[in-house]
């Protein structure tokens, strides 16, 4: 994938990140997107440029089974900084990613 070009979806959606710190792909498929799998899609080529960060939540204690959920990742924190008149919005920090 050498360039991503952003739409003003993808920030909405990038800006939807920051707001609610964390969401599902089927959470951000029913704000944004028509299917599951272009959610999921899109969501993966964001996460691959680092602009937004997968987190794999468990479904049950001691349970192999996750959901994938995404939040704010620096880069896309710093893609909104204009958006937002100079103040850089909350992301996930490396140390919030590892916990």
């Amino acid at each position: 994938m050498p360039n991503l070009r952003l739409t003003a979806r993808d920030l909405d959606l990038l800006d939807a990140l920051g707001d609610y710190r964390f969401l599902s792909i089927p959470q951000v498929c029913a704000l944004f997107f028509p299917s599951v799998g272009a959610a999921s899609r899109r969501l993966r080529e964001l996460a691959a440029k680092k602009l937004a960060v997968p987190i794999f939540m468990p479904v049950r204690p001691y349970s192999r089974e996750s959901q994938t959920v995404y939040g704010l990742g620096g880069r896309g924190a710093n893609q909104l900084t204009a958006r937002h008149n100079g103040l850089r919005p909350r992301h996930l920090t490396s140390r919030e990613q590892r916990s």
